[in-house]
């Protein structure tokens, strides 16, 4: 699995963050150690940071290529919709093993975005507003869980 995947739980509830700093980026480049006019020798790699890191797209020229942020955005954005609002959400093994994260969607919907972080399959449970189910995820597989808030099931 690549760095972007491992990074979707991450990612995704700071997606309009790092957009708004990438557009900031090209407005301003000399806040951002980028030498303006040099087309795609500018980076916006801060010295010490991440160098393989990539936004959701890269434009070259004319041509564009939608970069695996891309799609990790495009997927929560469908779920998790614009006045949402992260909630608390807790796993009681390890957390870098089940990273995840949970949203209240306007229209009372619980969104769970979690990905497998292990070589192994695990098993795990998911409880919210009286409704509970046991589910599983194979070794590195990512899955969204979409529950009404007051009972309705996944």
């Amino acid at each position: 699995m690549d760095r972007g995947s491992r990074e979707f739980c991450r990612g995704c509830s700071m997606a309009h963050t790092r957009g708004y700093h990438w557009f900031h980026a090209q407005l301003e480049p000399d806040c951002f150690g980028m030498e303006p006019g040099l087309g795609s020798q500018t980076s916006i790699h801060t010295p010490g940071g991440c160098t393989s890191c990539l936004g959701a797209i890269t434009i070259d020229g004319n041509k564009v290529t939608r970069n695996p942020a891309y799609y990790i955005i495009a997927h929560a954005a469908k779920y998790i919709r614009p006045g949402s609002y992260r909630i608390e959400s807790a796993y009681s093994g390890n957390p870098d093993d089940l990273p995840h994260v949970a949203f209240l969607t306007p229209d009372n919907k619980v969104v769970i975005l979690v990905l497998n972080n292990i070589d192994t399959k695990q098993v795990f449970n998911i409880e919210s507003s009286g409704t509970s189910f046991t589910t599983e995820l194979a070794a590195g597989e990512v899955a969204t869980y979409v529950l009404s808030l007051w009972g309705g099931g996944k």
